[in-house]
């Protein structure tokens, strides 16, 4: 069967292979055409809509520039302390008054340093920051004198009155643990390097004065304690030296020179014993007197009791 042209069609004509065009290469000129209609259509959407687009571009710089002048930068302030769990020690040959932070396993320790945490942000050290600076009515601590603020002096006064400054101030600041060590990071931040420096170290001080504050009750219920010994023991004497002499004067014993004898040796012992008791008395009254002095000390370098200055803590 052959194939007969009809009227007025061209005949049919086989190309060979290596003349015939490929399927990528008849959709290449199409794919180019394309793209440069749409540059055309999007470069001709610009210019009929130039003005648009510029005032577009002005209001967006200028809203991104007011913004940026709005916003304040925030700066970070962090002190560093070293919390040690070990009790302190008062007198070395003395069990302590009052044990704290005792070795007695890892829930423990966790649970100390957790507790030491909770106490570095609380109110009572947040407090003595506040009394220390005189921040009770501060504004900027209350965040009223941000830029944009239009705040009445009225309505700022009842902000004031109503704020927990100690909380406030509290709430701020962060406590950020070095891991596997002692050393503990207290930041704070503020839009104010030097407020957030002055507060960063005022609570690190807080922090370390209530320790001397622990400290110092312990050293004052030791020399306490210490009185109460001595007078104890004062009393036990003289009640020991009047019971032998009413002894000897109500029993005659033996003839003059052995009960003189007697008495001498007697008395030789009761002297040395009366010696060493009293030699006992000046120790404690100078150990009392030298915890004494330190009662009031803040400043752990002027210390020189070697009691006070054997304790690690110290």
């Amino acid at each position: 069967m052959q194939y007969e042209p009809k009227e007025n069609e061209a005949p049919l004509r086989v190309v060979p292979s290596a003349d015939r065009p490929s399927f990528f290469q008849q959709q290449e000129p199409a794919t180019e055409v394309l793209l440069l209609d749409r540059l055309r259509i999007f470069m001709g959407f610009c210019l009929r809509h130039k003005l648009l687009l510029i005032f577009g571009g002005v209001v967006g710089v200028a809203g991104a520039m007011y913004w940026l002048d709005s916003k304040q930068p925030i700066y970070r302030a962090e002190a560093t302390v070293i919390i040690n769990e070990s009790a302190p020690r008062v007198l070395s040959n003395v069990k302590e008054v009052v044990e704290l932070g005792s070795r007695r396993g890892f829930q423990s320790t966790l649970r100390f340093y957790e507790s030491q945490y909770r106490f570095i942000q609380s109110t009572e050290v947040a407090e003595r920051v506040i009394d220390r600076h005189q921040l009770w009515n501060s504004e900027h601590l209350l965040g009223l004198d941000r830029p944009g603020n239009n705040l009445t002096a009225e309505e700022k006064r009842e902000r004031l009155a109503a704020a927990n400054m100690a909380k406030v101030l509290a709430n701020r600041v962060e406590v950020s643990p070095l891991k596997k060590t002692m050393i503990v990071g207290i930041g704070f931040s503020d839009s104010d390097p030097d407020f957030a420096i002055t507060i960063a170290n005022s609570v690190a001080e807080a922090y370390r004065d209530h320790n001397l504050d622990v400290k110092r009750r312990v050293v004052q219920d030791a020399t306490r304690e210490l009185k109460v010994l001595m007078d104890e023991w004062e009393v036990k004497y003289q009640s020991a030296h009047k019971a032998v002499r009413d002894y000897e004067s109500e029993h005659d014993l033996g003839t003059i020179p052995n009960t003189r004898k007697t008495n001498d040796e007697r008395l030789s012992t009761l002297s040395s014993e009366l010696t060493r008791t009293r030699i006992d008395r000046i120790q404690l009254q100078s150990r009392v007197a030298t915890l004494k002095r330190y009662k009031k000390q803040n400043n752990l370098q002027k210390i020189q009791a070697s009691e006070l200055l054997k304790d690690p803590l110290l």
